[in-house]
């Protein structure tokens, strides 16, 4: 996560502190499990035996909004 954030500091010295990155990193937990709990309820809802990118597309909408 700390690599991730750092790709997109403009400054070389810019840094986060650990409580920060902890705290994004929950939150980034959070929200990918969440992903994947509503994409296979959608997946169930279709009769479909796997989540397939279709399936995680249409549930994205409705989860931004949740957020």
């Amino acid at each position: 996560m700390k690599k991730i954030c750092s790709l997109h500091f403009k400054k070389e010295k810019t840094k986060i502190q650990p409580k920060a990155l902890a705290s994004l990193t929950k939150i980034v937990n959070m929200v990918v499990l969440e992903c994947a709990l509503r994409s296979g309820k959608q997946a169930y809802a279709e009769d479909s035996k796997t989540v397939t990118l279709d399936i995680v597309q249409k549930i994205i909408p409705q989860l931004i909004l949740d957020l």
